[in-house]
């Protein structure tokens, strides 16, 4: 998508990334001036645009401070693109390879990021791919920032609606494995939202150390690291509520992992 290219209301002003299925770009409307993200298709076919298109719809139910809002669906040659929210740099990974927040700050941030989850889980969606990379953060007045879950593409609707149904296999891996609950690595159609809550864990961990609790590039190493729940200790100075939190989150038995965002929030 070319930058000064018109898209309906709106004037294309740039790329601000691309990944393996997608691409999002930066627009201005044309007449409000306001900006907006658009998420285009690189990877063409019916069951993409399906993809895409369950992704905009269940994203656009979504309103919450810290949820990216999906507002619209553009026709890009043919093709469904999702308008959305802009949110400045940085993303909540690359923030953490520059700082190294404090134990207040961390937890400020995370409390953001389970409320959001905990919105998206009351209605009916598990994200399966909660990781830094895909939390924005939106400066506000005061230095603080807030923090936005982003990208639900691998998102799963907890219903028998027409749309999503067959949209995944059973056996079939779907995510990010440093970040992947152990049953998500089995089979990612059959999770529930207690894999979210094990990913969660790793964004805590993550805010807590400034390192993933699962770092080593072999997968089949990852993933013994991941069953076996083996992470580093975390500093001495972080508070055994977060403690609690980390420990009860990273449980590989999904029946011993906390359950959802109320009993983790009431930590």
């Amino acid at each position: 998508v070319e930058t000064g290219r018109v898209i309906e209301r709106y004037v294309v002003e740039g790329e601000l990334g691309s990944g393996g299925m997608a691409s999002v770009y930066l627009l201005r409307h044309r007449h409000l001036g306001t900006q907006h993200a658009l998420k285009v298709l690189t990877t063409l076919g019916p069951n993409a645009e399906l993809r895409l298109m369950l992704e905009g719809r269940v994203q656009a139910a979504l309103r919450h401070p810290n949820v990216v809002a999906v507002t619209d669906i553009l026709d890009v040659d043919g093709t469904p693109g999702l308008l959305m929210e802009y949110v400045p740099p940085p993303s909540l990974s690359a923030w953490l390879c520059e700082k190294q927040p404090g134990v207040e700050e961390a937890e400020s941030l995370f409390r953001g990021i389970v409320e959001g989850v905990r919105h998206a889980h009351r209605h009916g969606l598990i994200h399966r791919d909660l990781k830094p990379s895909n939390v924005l953060l939106a400066a506000v007045e005061g230095g603080r920032w807030v923090p936005k879950v982003a990208d639900f593409g691998l998102a799963k609707l907890l219903s028998d609606d027409p749309l999503v149904a067959g949209q995944t296999r059973s056996g079939l891996t779907m995510g990010t494995p440093q970040y992947m609950a152990p049953e998500q690595f089995r089979d990612a159609k059959n999770v529930d939202i207690r894999a979210d809550m094990f990913s969660l864990g790793c964004v805590l961990y993550e805010l807590l150390s400034g390192r993933p609790a699962f770092g080593s590039a072999d997968f089949i190493t990852l993933y013994s690291q991941i069953a076996a729940a083996e992470y580093p200790r975390l500093p001495a100075s972080v508070p055994e509520r977060l403690l609690n939190a980390v420990n009860g989150l990273l449980q590989p038995e999904r029946d011993a992992r906390l359950a959802d965002c109320e009993a983790l929030l009431a930590i």
